[in-house]
This record gives structure tokens, sequence and C-alpha cells, in this order.
């Protein structure tokens, strides 16, 4: 990607943030790259302060404590195999430090560029400013799977510690415990690693030996979790409102709804009664469907000794409108609930079928038993 413009106000910002990373030995200049990416610079956000604006009004608004230089890696995010490793959960984290007597908050410095890049893929991270283009040589911000591979390298250095002594979340390390020297001597023994494995430390940011302390912004206690009231303190000391806004609202709807055709002025009781109208509908006709389906259902009533006619649906493999596919007579010899009967004939055979297949015979004598077998008949041509 091309470099974007820059504001020429901020120009400076960039200049010294190159020169700080390529005195730290972060960053080399490289002539060209197959992923160039644009640079740009955002503002560092701050707490949060109540002002009074031009109409002497009170209002809430962040405070703007820098710049801090990003580079725009969207493009190689998107063709990059994303890292899947789990970041701890917050309140989980939260729950465990809760109730301690003793903590130890410590910072990391610069924690991703305490992370080198292989050689081979460090010209993948290549940017361009107007000062030159550089590629780096530590895991910058940005990357879609810097915190996974932050993260993991924490888990792996302290493994032994996490969830006994230590908790930690990216860069910040929060060391716990009930009694002072114990809680001295698990700082001791994380100090101790982090020497060994060449991390560093931002001391001004670290507090030793404390009751309470604000983590992942809530604040931790032997008490237990509470909120940062820092957080809400802008919040509170916000007047209450003067102006009557529900007037205000409805006579703003009012005239947005006038600027629209009629369906946007349908009033509420036009719509209720197209609804019940709609209802009342529905009912009428579930009524008259039931109706005419009961009329259509003869009550067919059948006794012990009565003559029916059995209906054989294979009969309709067979060609001819006229021909029969009624068989029998048969005779009932019991009835059974729920529309069963039993039939009987004077050759001998018996079996059960429900009523909606048989009707009544009543021709004169009973003839001789005559069921068809469909594969004695030849098919039609």
């Amino acid at each position: 990607q091309s470099q974007r413009r820059v504001n020429p106000k901020i120009h400076d910002v960039i200049k010294k943030e190159v020169e700080k990373l390529l005195d730290a030995g972060f960053i080399y200049r490289i002539s060209d790259g197959p992923w160039v990416s644009p640079i740009h610079c955002v503002p560092k956000k701050g707490g949060m302060t109540v002002i009074k604006n031009d109409e002497n009004e009170l209002v809430p608004t962040r405070l703007v404590t820098g710049w801090r230089v990003c580079i725009d890696y969207r493009k190689l995010n998107e063709a990059t195999r994303k890292d899947h490793f789990p970041l701890p959960f917050m309140d989980q984290m939260l729950e465990r430090l809760a109730g301690n007597e003793y903590y130890c908050f410590l910072d990391g410095i610069s924690g991703y560029f305490q992370i080198p890049i292989d050689p081979k893929d460090q010209e993948k991270t290549t940017f361009t400013c107007p000062y030159g283009t550089f590629a780096y040589k530590k895991m910058p911000f940005g990357l879609c799977n810097a915190p996974g591979t932050f993260q993991r390298c924490m888990m792996t250095i302290f493994h032994d510690m996490i969830e006994r002594t230590v908790e930690v979340f990216m860069d910040d390390f929060s060391v716990f415990r009930n009694s002072f020297s114990t809680c001295l001597t698990n700082m001791e023994n994380m100090l101790k690693r982090y020497e060994d494995t060449k991390l560093a430390l931002n001391w001004e940011k670290s507090h030793f030996m404390v009751k309470e302390s604000i983590v992942l912004g809530h604040k931790i206690s032997k008490k237990g979790i509470e909120v940062d009231k820092a957080k809400i303190e802008v919040i509170s000391k916000l007047p209450h409102p003067t102006t009557d806004y529900p007037p205000m609202v409805e006579d703003f709807l009012c005239r947005i709804l006038s600027w629209f055709p009629r369906p946007w002025k349908l009033q509420l009781n036009e719509l209720s009664e197209l609804r019940d109208q709609a209802y009342g509908n529905s009912l009428i006709y579930k009524e008259q469907t039931k109706k005419l389906h009961d009329d259509k259902i003869k009550n067919r009533i059948f006794n012990v000794g009565d003559h029916v006619l059995l209906f054989n649906s294979r009969l309709k493999i067979f060609s001819g409108k006229l021909k029969s596919r009624w068989s029998g007579p048969f005779t009932i010899s019991e009835i059974y609930p729920y529309g069963t009967a039993k039939l009987i004939h004077p050759n001998g055979c018996n079996f059960k079928v429900n009523y909606h297949i048989l009707k009544h015979y009543h021709g004169g004598d009973l003839p001789p038993l005559e069921i068809p077998d469909v594969t004695t008949f030849p098919k039609d041509n």
C-alpha cells in the first residue's frame, strides 16, 4: 500500500518515533518488500473530565495525553493464518485476585518489542512513512497474532506460578498472598524469573506490597472486587437536565412524520382495528373449514353380525373405471373400540380392519369368498 497523507503538524511526532525505534534497534531501513503498510497517528486517550462549553454547560470530555504511531496491518492480517491461542478471562482472573491481604502489581515495558521476529518474516512488517521505508526486528503492535503470541510466551515462562501465586494478563503481572512474608517471597521468585528471561519492567507503574489497587479497570482488595470510582465520578458530577425533553421529542417526531405520505400517518387505533378484523376472519374461516370437513365424514355404525364389504386398494393397479374395488362380503364377529372390527368368512379366514375401509352389504345370500390375488392377474398392456 502507498503512504497516506499525514497531517504536517504531526510530522515531528512520526520522526521522533522512528528515530527512537532506530536507536533502540527495533527497526531497520529496507529498500522494499512484498508487504508495505502505511503509517498513521492516533491520539492517546487518557481519563475523562468535565469541562464547560460555550453555553456554560458541563459536558464530559476525554483527555488526550499525546499521539501514538500505528501501522495499518489490515491487508497483512487478512492474509495471515490466525492463532487461536485463548486469552485469560478477566472476570475469572479478578475473582482469584480478590480477597487477599497483600499485592504486588508489576507492569511490563515494551512488551511486544521483547519478542523477536523470524528474520525471514521481518520484511512482512515493512511500513512506509515520510522519512523512508522500515521493517521491524521485534514484534510490533497491530499484528493479529501478536496478543496470542505474547500471552503464550508469558504462560510458558510463568507456567508453574500462574493461578497459584501470580496472575498474568498480557504485560500486567499480579503477585498476591495473605501474609507479608509469603507475598514478598513470591515476588522475589517472580523477579528472579524476570532476570533469567531478560524481561524488562516499568518500575514507575509498578506497585509493591499494597493492600489495594486498580487492576484492569477494577479495584481489587481483601474486601473483593469494586468498581473504579474514578470512571463513574464524571457521570455523577453531571447536572440534572433542566430542559423539558419529552415535548421537544414529540414535536420533533411529528415534524418528521409529516414529511412522509399517508402510511406514516396511520393511527394506532386504525392498526388495532385491522388486527382485530383479521383475527375475527381467521376464526370464522376455521369454523367453516371444520364444518365442511365434518359434513364429509360419514357416520358409519357397525354391529356384530352385519355383512360388510372390504375396500381392496390393490385392485387400483388394474385398468377399468367400472371394475369394483370392493371384496367380500364378510361378517363382523367382534367390535373393538376406536373404530376397529374383526371380520370372518365361512371358509375360516378372519382379520381385523378399520371402519374407514368398510361399507354395509345389502345383497342376498353370501356368495363364496373371492379375494383377487395380484400375482394371478395378467397386467393390461
